[in-house]
């Protein structure tokens, strides 16, 4: 069982990330938009021959954003298979790409 310390030290924790992780992901969004998400996402899907007039723009979001993510796994893996760990911003930016999607998802991401 988990003590009342521990869960506060947690929960203090958890809010300062998720301050600091929505601050950077601001000035990201201000520098670059979201454009590019959606167009890789609608280009990949173009590829596969799996886009045409009922494709959503969250779906290409999610596609795009997807790329980017598996990327990120990608360092990650990379990393396993020398014995290393992945860098703490590698993991940073996969936890940024889950909460733009889910922010998409809940229609409060600018676009």
């Amino acid at each position: 069982m988990i003590g009342t310390r521990a869960k506060n030290k947690l929960r203090g924790w958890w809010l300062d990330s998720a301050t600091n992780e929505i601050d950077g992901m601001m000035d990201k969004l201000a520098e670059y938009g979201t454009g590019d998400l959606h167009e890789i996402g609608r280009q990949m899907l173009k590829i596969k021959g799996a886009y045409d007039s009922e494709t959503t723009d969250q779906q290409c979001y999610e596609i795009g954003i997807t790329f980017y993510a598996l990327g990120k796994i990608q360092r990650i893996i990379t990393a396993a298979e020398q014995d290393k760990l992945a860098s703490t911003d590698t993991w940073h930016d996969l936890a940024i790409y889950a909460k733009m999607v889910l922010a998409g998802r809940a229609e409060v991401m600018p676009k």
